[in-house]
């Protein structure tokens, strides 16, 4: 029994850390940050998957390997009034928008984002 406890905790604690989609939605603002963390920010109807401070948006950094795809993607869905949804994989501070305490969560290295749900 002791075994059978310790595996559902364990299980309990690692996905509490882990990331997950969003709901589909369509983009309806995007903004490209140069200042502080470099990046963009995708508005829209995502919710709050992770629990951040603040909802209904996506931020991807410029350090993300794939970010001119992920760039082009977002805005090829805001453009043609597209679904996307997004695995976001942590919640975190932005700079250019709130100070250290607020978070957002963000679309990670080990992340995706999708189009035409």
């Amino acid at each position: 029994m002791k075994k059978y406890m310790f595996a559902v905790l364990s299980l309990a604690s690692v996905s509490s850390f882990a990331g997950n989609f969003t709901p589909a939605a369509v983009p309806t603002r995007i903004d490209v940050v140069q200042a502080g963390t470099a990046g963009f920010m995708v508005y829209g109807d995502f919710g709050n998957i992770l629990g951040c401070t603040v909802a209904n948006q996506i931020y991807v950094k410029a350090s993300h390997p794939q970010y001119n795809q992920l760039y082009s993607t977002a805005l090829a869905a805001m453009m043609a009034g597209k679904k996307i949804y997004v695995y976001a994989g942590a919640c975190e501070p932005v700079g250019w928008y709130s100070v250290a305490s607020v978070t957002y969560n963000v679309l990670n290295e080990s992340g995706s984002l999708s189009i035409g749900i």
